[in-house]
């Protein structure tokens, strides 16, 4: 990835209740050059296999969370220069 596109990706994950489904909300500030956001969100538990969502906007929402697990999200972002690395993770215990 070229150094102009490569910025490092910071992610803002909250945690909130919406219509009785409880929801992960990632937020990262919008990478110039970026064509897509890669969104991956781990349970931590035994077991727990990655979940990972693709979106152009550079916010997504995980829902249907099991209350009282712990979350870890990452985030990167990719474009014609290549992708960035995954952001540093961020966790939430989802209420």
């Amino acid at each position: 990835m070229n150094a102009g596109f490569l910025q490092r990706v910071f992610l803002d994950a909250r945690a909130r209740l919406r219509s009785r489904a409880i929801g992960l909300v990632a937020r990262v500030n919008p990478v110039f050059g970026a064509a897509i956001y890669s969104y991956r969100l781990t349970a931590n538990t035994p077991g727990a296999v990655p979940v990972v969502k693709q979106d152009t906007a550079s916010n997504y929402t995980f829902t249907d969370l099991i209350s009282g697990v712990k979350y870890t999200i990452e985030v990167n972002a990719a474009g014609t220069a290549g992708a960035s690395d995954w952001s540093n993770p961020a966790s939430l215990t989802a209420d």
